[in-house]
């Protein structure tokens, strides 16, 4: 009898997703490529936002998970949604509507697991993950906050900006303030170019 060969799961392969500008209302503008060419990936909204404008914000792929962050809408009833993918686009999950209320984002990042983060005027931030699909507030950022990253011990750090330092202020996991763990100055020799 000959051994049996261990079994293997199959690995999809991971097929090229893009974002551009779509005009079709509730249509988001993710396109896959097979070998066909490229096709509009499966990501239609529905209810409110079926009649809306979709802008794709950001899209990247990590780890086998697809995510987008997307706006609906314009002015004070725009919306923020993450979307996630596992299957090349072809099914998506959404996160509940975050609300921007004249907010404007200012900068996007993502985290381990699909999470993603956003920054938004007035210095406040936003996170969600597919796990849970809900946004969480996070803690008023420290002043002059530029963008979010994922913590190495989990959680988020905010990087500030402030002439030549940078300041590294971390969020741990359950935590409600902001600490300061690494200061940076680069120097810049200031009236150097021209």
């Amino acid at each position: 009898m000959p051994a049996r060969q261990p079994h293997r799961d199959r690995v999809q392969p991971r097929i090229p997703l893009l974002a551009a500008d779509c005009t079709r209302p509730g249509t988001t503008g993710i396109f896959a490529h097979t070998g066909q060419g490229w096709h509009l990936a499966a990501l239609a909204l529905s209810g409110q936002f079926q009649h809306q404008n979709v802008t794709v914000l950001r899209l990247t792929t990590t780890a086998g998970t697809t995510t987008a962050l997307l706006t609906t809408g314009s002015g004070p009833a725009a919306h923020l949604l993450g979307a996630w993918s596992t299957g090349n686009g072809a099914h998506w999950s959404l996160s509940q509507p975050l609300p921007l209320r004249g907010a404007k984002v200012t900068s996007t990042s993502f985290g381990p697991r699909g999470a993603a983060a956003i920054v938004l005027t007035g210095n406040h931030a936003q996170t969600t993950d597919p796990a849970t699909r809900s946004w969480r507030p996070l803690p008023v950022l420290p002043p002059a906050t530029a963008i979010l990253a994922p913590g190495a011990k989990g959680g988020w750090e905010a990087l500030t900006v402030h002439r030549a330092k940078l300041t590294i202020w971390q969020l741990a996991s359950g935590a409600r303030t902001w600490d300061a763990t690494q200061v940076i100055t680069v120097p810049i020799q200031f009236g150097s170019s021209g």
